[in-house]
């Protein structure tokens, strides 16, 4: 988190930098912690969410006051046409190959400082494998 700024006879100190962000995609209970954990921690809170029932669900517990912007987009969709900076944390969090791959697909082309993705050791192996074989990533 930037430090604010701060002022006093002697100096200034004015933080210049990227807002931290947190960039989640697909909703899910999973996200709904990570979400609230993410406002706790000071980033900006990003959720790209194109399902309609879940992007509902989602507008039903935040808001923009709650320092989290809603994206009615697909996650890996965004990415492409927004990319991320540095100071992003990319995490799919839907165990929908559909949403997690697409989207880790995207997010390794950027320089996020952080990209996870959640899953079972069994799933992790065969999301592994799908990217392997469609992406040709290690």
């Amino acid at each position: 988190v930037l430090p604010a700024l701060d002022a006093s006879e002697q100096q200034m100190l004015l933080p210049v930098g990227a807002i931290p962000e947190l960039l989640i995609a697909g909703y899910s209970t999973v996200a709904y912690e990570c979400i609230r954990l993410g406002q706790m921690l000071g980033f900006h809170v990003r959720v790209c969410e194109h399902r309609p029932e879940m992007l509902t669900e989602l507008e039903s517990h935040f808001s923009a006051t709650d320092n989290v912007t809603l994206v009615s987009q697909h996650p890996a969709r965004w990415l492409e046409l927004n990319g991320a900076h540095a100071a992003v944390a990319i995490v799919a969090l839907t165990h929908d190959p559909r949403i997690d791959d697409l989207t880790m697909m995207e997010a390794i082309a950027t320089p996020a400082f952080y990209i996870g993705i959640m899953g079972s050791a069994k799933n992790s192996e065969k999301r592994r494998a799908r990217l392997q074989q469609i992406a040709g990533m290690d």
